[in-house]
Formats: C-alpha cells, structure tokens, sequence
C-alpha cells in the first residue's frame, strides 16, 4: 500500500530536518513489502515489518531514498540516525531511519527527487493504492480479478481504479506533453522535408 504513487498527481510533502541541514521530500506512507512489490533495491537497513503497518504504537521509524540519504548525510550511515519531520500544517515528528531505498522518479521531466517513507500504522490514511505484482504483459483489462479479490476480504472496500503502472504513467500531463511534442517535432520535420524536397525539384525544373 501507499498514500502516493509515481507519476502520480497528488502529492505530499515535509522538510526533512538533520542537524542544521533542511531538505523538501515527498512524503509517501506505505505498508510492508512495499519496496519488494516494487522492486525499489534497500541498499542498507530493512523494509517496514508487519508490526510497523499495523500498530499505531509502534516506534516511530522511516525509511529514505538514496537521494535524501546523499543530500542529508553526505557519504555518512544514515541507519540509526534521528530526523525530524515538518510541514504543511502536521504536526511535528522525530523519526529513526531504519533503511535506505533506491531512487524513485516521480517526473518524466524531472531527476528523481528526495523522498522520505513512513509506516501505515503509525500514519492512517483512508484512501491507499494498493500495488500488486502481476506476470510480465498483463493489461489494464484483466486485472479486474483483483478487484475481486480486495472485495472478498471486505465488500465494503471501494476500488475505485484498476491500472497497470505503464497506463498510469503514461496517462499523466508530463508524458501527454512529452508525446504530444514528439508528434509535433516528426510531423514539423516531415513538413520541412516535404517543402525542401519540392524547392530543390522546382529549381531542377527551372535550370532544365
């Protein structure tokens, strides 16, 4: 699970505080086995463990990505090490990092940016992406036995989008403009080679 998703249109922020040190990272609260479901590589320390997603009185830990761990920490262990959380009207939190991720992109436009990730259980949301790892090839057509699935355990779950990650990114603004400019450029292309070709063949036909 997690409360944001890449390449997604919402986003959550906090200023990540280490000493005197300040960094902005997307804030993204996520269940265990969310970096293996996703195959984001831990690189040091752990991924979240079920007590972690479930109880609101576990420990207050977190876990942040190699781009946060360089710009906070500068070459140092960042295991163990205590940071605090601000922002946008949340209260303010102290949190142990247990584990450091590889990077994540959020932008087709855009290096990948500082992200810090924090517990389910300790940090609640009602509305959660629930990710699921499926065989190579599946589209967004036949994933509805997933829904299934999440309605078997509790019918009152609404789900209320089934997508595959390749979809999902490739219906946001950043890819849409991306594509819509590479269009552009082939067809502008395609125009001037057309005006090129038809210049140099009037000329031909004049000198003959």
């Amino acid at each position: 699970m997690a409360s944001i998703v890449p390449f997604g249109e919402v986003r959550d922020g906090r200023q990540v505080q280490y000493g005197d040190a300040s960094v902005f990272a997307l804030f993204n609260v996520v269940g265990a086995g969310y970096f293996s479901t996703l195959r984001l590589p831990v690189v040091a320390g752990r991924e979240f463990t079920a007590i972690e997603e479930q109880d609101a009185a576990s420990e207050p830990v977190a876990i942040v990505d190699l781009v946060l761990a360089r710009r906070l920490f500068a070459g140092t262990n960042a295991i163990g090490q205590s940071i605090r959380l601000n922002g946008f009207g949340q209260p303010e939190e102290i949190v142990r990092i247990v584990g450091v991720v590889g990077d994540v992109r959020d932008d087709v436009l855009q290096p990948p940016g500082a992200h810090v990730y924090v517990s389910f259980g300790r940090h609640y949301r009602s509305a959660m992406t629930l990710h699921v790892r499926t065989a190579p090839g599946i589209e967004t057509a036949t994933l509805e036995p997933v829904r299934n699935a999440v309605q078997s355990v509790d019918p009152r779950l609404p789900v209320l989008s089934l997508k595959t990650l390749t979809n999902h990114r490739d219906s946001t603004t950043s890819v849409w403009a991306v594509t819509l400019a590479t269009k552009l450029f082939v067809a502008f292309g395609l125009i001037a080679g057309m005006l090129a070709t038809a210049g140099v063949y009037g000329r031909c036909a004049r000198i003959s």
